[in-house]
């Protein structure tokens, strides 16, 4: 949806934004759980004052935000006071202000064809997962360090649920391509110095098992990915003599084989549940949560992948970041997407939906 975030913590402002954005319209406090509805008070001294009776305590720090078609209004709150009958006082220390650049075309029900998602699973739901199933995932990863051991110098398999700080896992939650650093010993040509840098300054550099062990010079490390989109591990081998473009396709199809091991152990669950898409633009949608439960396979800011079902009997098979958790019409749950991959053949879908959209004029 190409969002412009403007960030404000200037406090004399403060009062001018509330009378703004949170005076009179749709305000509501952000929950693990999905929103509730609060009503702004008044801003006095400092302090804001909200009634929000669907809830006894809230957290030291909260967000509540003010929506319209256009905007999104955050507010970053501290806890000052609570009083009887849910009245919340709160000292706010900045605003977020997320606008739109795009037009967003809303489908109405009867002016197109049913639009909805379905297989949706994120990242989160895939960490917990792997979490609960480790005598399973133990089993595949055994299997394939004794298969690999013999062949090469250093053979490990990473899973997502295993840490959050590992460098090879943030680099394929980004990238989605193999590491191949044949020989980073070697001289380096200007075509390969931005990668090798990449690799020995942010993924070497926070290794020490490979610091301690200097022999080793080459590395392959290839991501598994869930549904061809979504990254929740990877195999890695590392060698003191250098690696051919031969090894590295090997350890490809090797990757493709563990990965179906890992989706035919029954250890992942997509949401298969129709979710209606009740807008869409070039670079992001939302959908409508039919029931308040499917609310725990979203939070902002995870990855979710998911397929759309378009007119036509045409599919595109989506990699999108939730931007956004709020609440539409007749108090129902919606979530904002916006779109980071699709495959070829996805994208064409997806585009020709969008013009097909601009010459209906919906």
């Amino acid at each position: 949806m190409h969002n412009n975030i403007t960030s404000i913590s200037d406090p004399f402002r403060f009062n001018d934004l509330f009378k703004q954005y949170f005076s009179g319209g749709d305000v509501f406090l952000r929950l693990p759980n999905g929103p509730i509805k609060a009503r702004f008070l008044g801003f006095t001294d400092g302090k804001a004052a909200f009634e929000i009776p669907q809830i006894k305590t809230v957290g030291d720090e909260c967000v509540i935000y003010a929506q319209t078609k256009e905007e999104v209004t955050y507010a970053f709150l501290k806890l000052y006071e609570q009083q009887d009958g849910g009245l919340f006082i709160f000292s706010p220390l900045r605003f977020q202000i997320l606008s739109r650049s795009e037009e967003r075309k809303t489908l109405e029900s009867g002016s197109t064809k049913l639009v909805y998602v379905t297989n949706v699973i994120s990242d989160f739901i895939i960490e917990n997962s792997l979490a609960m199933s480790q005598k399973k995932t133990d089993s595949i990863r055994d299997v394939a360090v004794d298969e690999l051991d013999n062949a090469f110098q250093f053979v490990k398999i990473f899973l997502c649920n295993e840490g959050r700080s590992d460098a090879r896992m943030k680099y394929f939650q980004s990238e989605r391509v193999p590491i191949y650093i044949p020989d980073f010993t070697a001289q380096i040509s200007s075509r390969d110095a931005k990668k090798i840098n990449y690799y020995i300054n942010e993924i070497y550099a926070k290794d020490t098992v490979l610091k301690k062990n200097s022999s080793l010079i080459s590395e392959i490390s290839v991501p598994f990915l869930h549904q061809s989109r979504l990254p929740y591990g990877y195999i890695q081998i590392n060698s003191a003599t250098p690696f051919m473009q031969a090894t590295l396709a090997q350890l490809k199809k090797y990757s493709i084989r563990l990965d179906k091991l890992f989706a035919t152990a029954g250890i992942f669950s997509s949401l298969s549940e129709k979710l209606i898409v009740s807008n869409i633009s070039p670079s992001g949608f939302g959908i409508i949560l039919g029931e308040r439960k499917t609310i725990r396979y979203f939070k902002e800011n995870s990855q979710v992948s998911l397929d759309m079902h378009l007119p036509g009997n045409t599919r595109a098979s989506i990699l999108a970041n939730v931007k956004h958790i709020g609440t539409g019409k007749n108090n129902n749950l919606t979530v904002g997407f916006q779109i980071t991959d699709m495959d070829a053949l996805s994208e064409v879908n997806y585009t020709e939906f969008i013009d097909y959209l601009k010459k209906k004029g919906s």
